[in-house]
């Protein structure tokens, strides 16, 4: 009677346990599917366990910039940046240099899957600055990791050929300066930024 008692809270708790697994699964498919139909810029994440948000809008403002290589223009590369409080906090992605003029580097960069990401101009890098502390990789490091979920590319209001694109960030360890003891570790990170500059026109 007891072991029959036992395995019965036994099963029990297993299936708790697989219940409240599955409704978190759930509930991160839920929060994704929510940000891939998302059209506005951000970004956000968990830094140290305190959020971290900056959101396109009346506050925020956003810019996308191109830089090419002064002998040939073709090399590229491309920025997006998110402004807050007139530039006392701001976030940045930059991508990798590429030949605009090549699809297979333009779908190196920018097809769906995972990116290395570390030293600007190799790697896709990014950079954020709150409250006068500047947070950054220095360099390339295992496990850290950018992932493109989605990209769409569109003509805007202004007929400017856009590339709006939906990033994960794994979980990153950031430093204040290169090089820095001071560790600090995003997680949950979501970027929806747009570029432009993409295509030879």
């Amino acid at each position: 009677m007891k072991k029959v008692l036992f395995y019965s809270i036994l099963l029990t708790f297993l299936s708790v346990s697989c219940g409240s697994d599955d409704d978190s699964n759930s509930d991160n498919q839920d929060n994704l599917t929510t940000f891939l139909e998302d059209q506005t810029p951000k970004f956000q994440g968990m830094l140290n366990n305190e959020e971290v948000s900056f959101l396109f809008g009346p506050d925020t403002q956003s810019s996308s910039s191109v830089n090419s290589d002064p002998e040939n223009d073709n090399l590229r590369v491309l920025q997006f940046m998110l402004n807050q409080n007139n530039g006392e906090n701001y976030f940045t992605i930059t991508t990798p240099a590429f030949d605009i003029a090549s699809e297979n580097e333009f779908n190196s960069v920018f097809g769906l899957g995972t990116k290395d990401i570390g030293w600007y101009y190799n790697h896709f890098s990014f950079n954020f600055l709150i409250n006068g502390e500047v947070y950054q990789i220095c360099g390339p490091q295992d496990g850290n990791e950018i992932e493109i979920l989605q990209v769409n590319e569109f003509v805007d209001d202004s007929q400017i050929n856009t590339l709006m694109v939906w990033f994960k960030l794994n979980d990153l360890n950031l430093i204040n300066y290169c090089p820095s003891n001071n560790d600090f570790i995003l997680e949950d990170g979501l970027i929806i930024a747009k570029f432009i500059g993409h295509r030879l026109e």
